[in-house]
């Protein structure tokens, strides 16, 4: 490995331990270091959101899987419609239980204290499991790009996330997010890009697809088909309901969601023409999940390729710190602290609360990396975690989010026979059908609990008059209007993605006229419009002359010397023409009054 990839590598790693152990100085409560004391930023929360969706099986995952299988794997690709879904039926209900720290205080408010306990347990078995994915994706990574054993880069990976995370709570995890989506969003375009131009265009490569990846087979057809409905369902893992219990309000986690639908959707598209691609480059790798791996190693040249690397990392690394943070406090605020106050008649004190969780945290890093140290298929193991979620708690969550809930004997009953349904099922009758007991398992779930809440009269988590006096209470909370600042920052962000979009597409399309100079011209203009979004949040920027600088240069480098750069140098590529015209238009509505004449007159 060059010398230039080992320190943007070591450069990253150190960028984000030390947010990490930063924001860890603040924290002084339970409350801090499980949600934040819901004080994030808009922009934080997307941030947050998107990274923390975006994970190993979105990305080395779901490119292995169209290695082996070609565009059969896009039918169990609902991530953009299931967080679509999210936003428009269940975000704003989350309001209903602000002040609660995890998933058992919802349900703690519908079943007691047995509810919370259930509800913990089955959140801490779906996280450790969720820790243990990333970390085989980790491990595998690191083990390919530097030729380190498997269980050292496993060893090597969940320590540095265990030291932040563990650390700083959920501020650590929120800010690394951040730096970790920055980089993420700019890497994986920057790939595709490459390898595009290695094929010879996005035309050459669907020539040279073997024809087994442009057709679905029988097999595959019946267990995609039996896949596609729980994973279109929305999940809502512990650290996605975390996510919408620490927003502001409930338009915050709305368009989060919506926002996180549509990167997804866009993130889709990317990685499976990098599954496709590596097929196409690599016919005759072993392992699916090492394919874009083996994509980086090969093809990409010096300093591109310490930004892939570094890329992969924040996709695994965003992913994993989320699941082990919302694992541990779930542990804490679900078992631990009803165990101590209800069996051994003991409040414990905030700072007990904070050492617990911090203490856990540990435990459950080494519980995954146990897992890890497995080597399960990834995919596969996604598929695990999800039969042991599914059919266990997802519906009666559904049934606490829309205020309906069953009796506590139902609750027990509905968790026990879909387990056991979806267990049976894969013992006996998956090795003859090839279908997962994933959705026999949660039908069965889903038919139980509709049984006991007709049967135990349609009970309502809430009442009528309490569901007022909480949206009373919000209307006040919320009716203030928008700060200046705060719709200068939503221009900001629109003239960011603008130059997302403008800049990667054209030479994505055109991958024969890319160059290296071009190349590294398209990642300093991307780095720019993301500082141009996030900029406004950073200590540096809080000067708003030093922001207006960031966002003139912005304007006038980025945008029109760029496009006209691209257009001049790339004669047969009209993309970049159309680039320069709307770069002009950008350039004028995006102005603020003061710099409205001369922004005029340069364009």
């Amino acid at each position: 490995m060059h010398i230039v990839d080992i320190s943007i590598i070591v450069a990253f790693l150190i960028a984000t331990l030390y947010i990490g152990f930063t924001s860890g100085k603040k924290i002084k409560t339970f409350s801090d270091y499980a949600i934040g004391n819901r004080k994030f930023s808009d922009f934080a929360i997307y941030c947050t959101v998107v990274a923390t969706a975006i994970g190993g099986t979105s990305t080395m995952g779901h490119v292995g899987k169209t290695y082996d299988l070609g565009i059969t794997h896009l039918m169990g690709q609902f991530g953009p419609l299931t967080y679509f879904i999210v936003g428009c039926f269940f975000a704003h209900r989350f309001g209903n239980y602000y002040g609660c720290f995890s998933m058992g205080d919802m349900f703690y408010k519908a079943y007691g204290i047995p509810g919370k306990i259930l509800a913990g347990i089955a959140g801490c078995i779906y996280e450790i499991l969720g820790v243990g994915l990333q970390f085989i994706a980790m491990g595998i990574a690191i083990s390919v790009l530097t030729g380190l054993s498997y269980i050292i880069s496993l060893l090597i990976s969940g320590g540095i996330v265990l030291l932040y995370t563990g650390r700083g709570g959920i501020r650590a995890v929120t800010f690394t997010d951040v730096l970790q989506f920055m980089v993420l969003i700019l890497a994986i375009p920057i790939l595709l890009m490459v390898v595009v131009k290695k094929i010879g265009g996005i035309n050459e490569l669907v020539l040279q697809l073997p024809q087994t990846h442009k057709t679905i087979s029988d097999e595959n057809l019946r267990r995609y088909l039996f896949l596609m409905i729980p994973m279109m369902l929305p999940t809502l893992a512990p650290h996605h309901v975390q996510r919408l219990l620490m927003t502001n309000n409930r338009k915050q986690g709305v368009k989060a969601y919506y926002t996180l639908s549509l990167i997804t959707l866009f993130t889709i598209f990317l990685v499976t023409l990098l599954g496709l691609s590596t097929k196409v480059l690599l016919p005759f790798l072993s392992n699916g999940d090492q394919a874009l791996l083996a994509l980086i190693l090969n093809y990409l040249p010096t300093g591109i390729f310490g930004i892939a690397v570094i890329g992969i990392l924040s996709v695994l690394m965003s992913t994993a710190d989320s699941s082990l943070n919302s694992g541990s406090i779930i542990l804490v605020n679900d078992i631990i602290i009803p165990y101590k106050k209800y069996i051994k008649n003991k409040d414990l004190q905030e700072h007990e609360k904070l050492k617990w969780a911090r203490n856990v945290s540990i435990f459950i890093g080494i519980g995954a990396i146990v897992f890890a140290s497995q080597q399960v298929g990834i995919f596969e193991t996604r598929i695990l975690i999800r039969t042991m979620w599914l059919p266990m708690i997802l519906a009666p969550l559904y049934f606490i989010i829309f205020n309906m809930k069953i009796p506590l004997k139902g609750l027990f009953i509905s968790m026990i026979l879909g387990l056991t349904t979806s267990i049976l099922w894969n013992l006996n009758i998956k090795p003859i059908t090839k279908i997962d007991g994933l959705f026999p398992g949660f039908f069965a779930n889903v038919i139980t609990v509709l049984f006991f809440y007709f049967l135990g009269g349609r009970q309502k988590v809430f009442s009528k008059e309490e569901l007022e006096k909480m949206r009373r209470a919000e209307a006040v909370q919320t009716k203030k209007r928008p700060s200046v600042r705060d719709l200068q920052m939503r221009n900001n962000t629109i003239l960011g993605l603008c130059l997302v979009f403008l800049q990667f597409m054209p030479l994505m399309f055109d991958a024969s006229s890319l160059s290296y100079s071009k190349l590294m011209l398209t990642l300093v203009n991307g780095t720019m419009a993301i500082l141009l979004i996030f900029g406004g949040s950073l200590e540096f920027f809080a000067e708003e002359k030093r922001f207006q600088w960031l966002k003139l240069t912005t304007l006038f480098f980025c945008l029109p010397v760029t496009s006209a750069y691209l257009f001049l140098s790339s004669a047969e590529n009209g993309l970049h023409a159309l680039t320069l015209l709307v770069s002009f238009i950008i350039m004028l509505s995006s102005a603020e009054k003061k710099h409205e004449a001369p922004i005029g007159m340069a364009c």
